[in-house]
This record gives C-alpha cells, structure tokens and sequence, in this order.
C-alpha cells in the first residue's frame, strides 16, 4: 500500500505520516485540513490524494473529500483457506467457500488451501477457482498454532480462514454430527460475520434452508473416460457395486474387507465391485478397484481420485460406503432422490451423531442413506447385510 500526495509527476510520499498520525482502530481517517501542517512546496495548487492497493491499482481522491481507509482489508492480497482435520470436512465446507469466492471476486485477491495433514492430497475445490498450483503452496505459520481458538487471522497479506468445522475450541457447536449440516450454517456464518466485522466484507450470510453439499463440477475433472468404461462392463455384469474399502481416520469403524470381499464376489459372480483401495492380495475376475480401472485405461490416477470414484456412483446399482471422508464425495446430483442405493456403515457413536442419524433410513438434503451400525459385530455379520443390501 502507497499514499501519495499532490500533482501529476510530482508527489509527496505520505504513507508513514498517515500511519503514524491518522491511524485509529486499525482506520485510517484523512482530510486535506490533517495535511495542512505539512511541508507543501506546492501551496496554491489544488492536489490530490493518490492510493495505490497491493495489487498496484490506485485510487484519485480530490481535496473534497474524507478519506477512510480499513487497513484490514487494504492489506488482504491472499486468503488462505485450511484445514487439519480430513477430507470429508474440505467436501463438507466447499458451499462455504464457494460463497466466500463469489463474495470476493472482485476484489483481486488470490485463493490458497493449505493443509498440514499428509492425508489431505488436495484442495477439493479446483473447480470453484482455487488452482492446483495454490495448494499447499504458502505454508501455516506458527500462530496459527499458537491462538487455535482464533479461527481467522490477518497475517502480513495473507488471511487464513480455518474451515474446519468440527474443531469446537473455537465454537460450542449443538449436535456435532457427521450427517447434519446445521452446525455448519451455524459455524459458516459465524466466520461470515467475522468477516463482514472485522475485516469489512460484505458477504452474504447461508441460509439453513437453502444449505447442501456443494457438489463437484464432474465436466471440469475431465473423466469422461470413466463413462464409457463403467457403461461397457454394465453390458457385462448384472450389478454394478461400489465398496468404499478404506481406512478411516476417524469413527473407529475400520475393519478387513478382505474375507467379505471373497465371500461376496463368490456369491455374486455376476456382480462387478469395484473397490476405493486395491486389496494386493486378491486376483478375482469380478473384483477391481479405481487403480486397476486407470492402469487398464493406461491413465495416471490423480492424487485426489476420490472425486474420480465418486463419478462412478452416477451408475452405480449399490454403493457400500464408510462414515469417512471420500464418501461424502458421494453426495452429487446423481445420487439424488435415489432411494436403495446407498448403505452406510457407521459405529454408531452418539458423540458425533443427532438424534436423527439413529434412523435406520434417513433422507439428508434428498440424499437417501440406509445406516447400519456395525459396533460390535463380527464379519459374517457385515457380510450378511452388505449381501442382502445389494441383491
């Protein structure tokens, strides 16, 4: 940021002046009557107020006017979207982002995701403007670490906006649940009105009523390829079965899929699984995975391929899925309004759940989910329910 005074080719630098004499609560407050006591070797000549942002764009401000500048958001050249937690909370947050990108797009400031958690390989939201490039590219400093509780912070240029929404030492969330969004609205708009308070934005609050899951722009991704395989083996196979076989982070719900992969491919031979992970040990003609799909296409699969998974729920006839992160990916205009289609398996720990995730059917924003609680139950259990689900 510059503040210059006077005439075209001839102008004083005054922003240290301003800086230390019309700074009050983070505002900068000029009239032409504050820079009278000034040395002025231009007295008699009308001048003006020249300010440039940032970005190097400027600003002409004539001797009639009050000058008020918010040096909170003067200074924003970069917000910097981050999360600790997994990827669920990135798919999760992608409407907040989205409203905060259509709310900024004129104010030349550029967008980053940075994550420190290994497992997060991406952004998630290339399609809504934030570029591959500007992942993980500038790092969290230490005082992010140092006032957690603080979920935006202004440091040099940069704004750092936390999107995680389950971390409650910053806000006492009511349900905590994986499934309902109304602690999201709740805690998106908290971060809204810090925003619009402190750092003079004017961004429009979510309304609970009107509040999804954002879903991927699939025509972005470019992975066509995976229609046209998908629709061949359709001509093959009975059923087409998607098994989110992956670890999960979080919910204590990991077990081996590997017995219950045997035992439902034997039983089901006219059935292709199609797998989140690629089980080594197994070599089964109706069993294949998204790693075997890419090498068969003789494509590179892409670090965040649980987008590219999540296309093939579109045809998909089941979809076995785990309460963890790549499934929410899931939640797209496909799968809506499509009843019999998905089974989630959870712990059923009511930490982390509302009272209506406890249904054994339960319809989220049109998005039909049959929940099946696997705390305590040996793998012949889950077979028998994963079996009679998909027939």
């Amino acid at each position: 940021m510059k503040i210059l005074w006077g005439i075209k080719n001839y102008y004083n630098d005054i922003t240290d002046i301003c800086f230390k004499n019309f700074l009050i609560n983070n505002m900068i407050t000029i009239n032409f009557k504050n820079l009278s006591s000034l040395d002025d070797h231009l007295k008699g000549i009308n001048k003006h107020i020249k300010i440039y942002d940032l970005n190097n764009n400027y600003k002409i401000f004539s001797e009639n006017e009050d000058i008020n500048i918010d040096i909170n958001t003067i200074f924003i050249k970069n917000i910097v979207f981050y999360c600790f937690n997994c990827n669920g909370d990135i798919f999760t947050s992608r409407l907040f982002i989205n409203n905060i990108i259509n709310n900024t797009i004129n104010k030349n400031i550029n967008l980053f995701f940075t994550s420190p958690n290994p497992n997060i390989v991406s952004s998630h939201c290339f399609d809504l403007g934030i570029k591959y490039q500007n992942f993980n590219k500038i790092n969290l400093p230490s005082t992010i670490f140092e006032y957690i509780n603080k979920p935006i912070h202004l440091i040099e240029s940069n704004l750092f906006i936390n999107i995680w929404v389950f971390n409650e030492n910053f806000f006492n969330l009511t349900t905590k649940c994986h499934l309902c969004l109304l602690d999201s609205e709740k805690y998106f708009n908290y971060l809204i009105e810090q925003l619009n308070n402190d750092y003079n934005f004017s961004i429009e609050r979510i309304s609970y009523e009107n509040i999804t899951y954002l879903e991927f722009n699939y025509s972005y991704y470019n992975i066509d390829h995976l229609k046209f395989y998908i629709l061949e083996k359709k001509n093959i196979y009975n059923k087409i079965i998607l098994i989110y076989n992956n670890n999960s982070n979080a919910n204590n719900i990991n077990f081996d899929y590997l017995d219950i992969l045997l035992k439902l491919s034997n039983e089901n031979l006219d059935y292709l699984f199609i797998t989140f992970i690629k089980e080594k040990r197994l070599n089964i003609k109706n069993i294949t995975s998204i790693y075997d799909i890419y090498n068969d296409l003789n494509l590179i699969l892409p670090h965040d391929y649980g987008i590219n998974y999540s296309y093939l729920g579109k045809y998909a006839d089941k979809i076995i899925c785990k309460d963890s992160g790549p499934s929410y990916f899931l939640f797209n205009k496909y799968l809506k309004n499509k009843k019999n289609t998905l089974l989630w398996l959870t712990n059923g720990s009511p930490e982390n759940k509302c009272i209506n995730y406890f249904n054994k059917f339960s319809c989220l924003n049109n998005y039909y989910l049959e929940i099946f609680i696997i705390s305590y139950l040996n793998n012949n259990e889950i077979f028998d329910k994963i079996n009679n689900f998909i027939k």
